[in-house]
């Protein structure tokens, strides 16, 4: 089952999807805010709102509800389904600047001076990360002059690279500097305050901790934990546990259980390769070989890790997927344990990879590489200027939006809900809580 693919031309630098409406960033400074579903509405008004465009487009976890996932079981449902999908493939559509213009719901400047390098959204707040600093905005505003405040307040002071938001935390990466986590629940310098509970950083600034001091290209949640990828040196799990606030207010904080090394992980005793993790997986490229670790946060202890086996299968085909024996799996409670391996067709600098539900997504200097959920391949010519995944969202999970220099491109998969979410090796595993994510 192929794409949908919806390109809007233009020359675009950052993009955010957040409850109903789209943001992009241009080269020039402004941001322009649309209505999503306007949009989608005027970009197919034939379908109308069809289950189809509704599955793709506007609730993309529509499908993973198993109750409706019950009724595409039956053949001739998920024919008519399958039609309807082709049907919008074939009729791609154009989006011109006056159907843009359409759904526009407002646009304004950038509220901070710079261009970010990276944006966030969480709970109605844009979090922007500059050279200059690390700033937050209200967003989603019933404002048309002004969707996003044009009255940012700075957070720190420091420079990041990239923002990951989860868990009422943002994950900063800074480099050189390390790994940061901006606590959005904390409102004094005490490291009980707040959602957080980090008493061994060598770092704190207002609600700003170290997570380490290791180099910090970009990183993703692993449940509570943070994955911290490093394209220059050794990268590092910051495996954290939920624990009921001791101060007896009933609700949960995460707290730090240890720094766990990548060469632990990936039990290999040395690294070479890039690694990256995110949910319940944890991938690292050796040449052209990708091995897939299944991370399980409840049977982290405080103490290393035993070995535990690794297994690949180098002599498959390009882009093979190799599943791991269920008996060659080690009987032990261990957090890591490895799940198979992708067969790379080539071996190339990946510059950037990621982790979402339908995939694994690898960037080279000149295409971009999705190993999906059901094993096969879909890849994207470059350059790419950059791309966004939204795995914790409510209704986007199933979207990836790639910013080229030409046109963003709008991409909606719609083949990892019939993949078994336990059994699969690519891509993280969906379980199914209604009304408990963000959109």
């Amino acid at each position: 089952m192929q794409p949908l693919i919806l390109s809007i031309p233009g020359d675009f630098w950052d993009v955010q999807i957040y409850k109903g409406r789209l943001y992009l960033w241009h080269y020039d400074g402004r941001l322009s805010v649309y209505d999503w579903e306007r949009l989608i509405e005027l970009a197919h008004p034939k379908a109308g709102r069809s289950f189809a465009v509704k599955a793709a487009w506007l609730q993309g976890n529509s499908l993973y509800n198993p109750d409706v996932l019950t009724v595409f079981d039956d053949p001739g449902f998920r024919k008519v389904l399958d039609a309807d999908l082709a049907e919008l493939r074939a009729e791609a559509p154009v989006i011109t600047p006056k159907l843009l213009n359409g759904a526009l719901y407002g646009e304004q400047d950038n509220p901070v001076k710079e261009l970010p390098t990276d944006t966030e959204i969480f709970s109605n707040i844009l979090y922007l990360v500059t050279y200059d600093g690390f700033w937050s905005a209200t967003a989603h505003r019933n404002n048309r002059r002004y969707p996003v405040s044009s009255r940012p307040k700075k957070r720190w002071d420091a420079q990041a690279f990239s923002a990951s938001a989860a868990h009422w935390g943002i994950a900063l990466s800074a480099g050189d500097d390390g790994l940061f986590e901006f606590d959005t629940l904390s409102r004094d310098d005490s490291p009980n305050n707040g959602n957080l509970y980090f008493p061994q950083s060598n770092h704190r600034n207002g609600s700003v901790n170290q997570l380490t001091g290791r180099h910090s290209s970009y990183a993703d949640w692993a449940f509570a934990s943070v994955y911290s990828t490093s394209l220059v040196g050794e990268s590092c799990l910051l495996a954290f546990r939920w624990q009921r606030d001791p101060a007896g207010s009933g609700r949960f904080r995460r707290e730090f259980v240890r720094e766990i090394d990548e060469s632990e992980i990936l039990q290999t005793g040395s690294v070479t390769g890039l690694s990256w993790g995110a949910g319940d997986k944890i991938c690292v490229i050796h040449g052209n070989e990708m091995t897939v670790m299944r991370y399980v946060q409840n049977n982290v202890t405080e103490t290393e890790t035993p070995r535990a086996l690794l297994v690949s299968d180098r002599t498959s085909s390009p882009s093979t997927i190799v599943a791991k024996n269920d008996a060659e799996r080690p009987h032990r409670e261990s957090p890591f344990d490895s799940v198979g391996s992708i067969h790379l067709t080539e071996e190339d600098d990946v510059v950037k990879a990621g982790l979402t539900y339908f995939g694994i997504i690898l960037e080279t200097s000149d295409q971009l590489h999705l190993f999906r959920s059901d094993k096969d391949v879909w890849s994207m010519p470059g350059p790419i200027v950059r791309w966004r995944t939204y795995p914790r969202a409510k209704y986007y999970e199933n979207h990836l939006h790639i910013i080229a220099q030409d046109a963003v491109h709008i991409v909606a998969f719609m083949h990892d809900y019939w993949e078994d979410q336990e059994e699969k090796i690519a891509g993280i595993r969906y379980r199914f809580r209604p009304g408990s994510r963000r959109s």
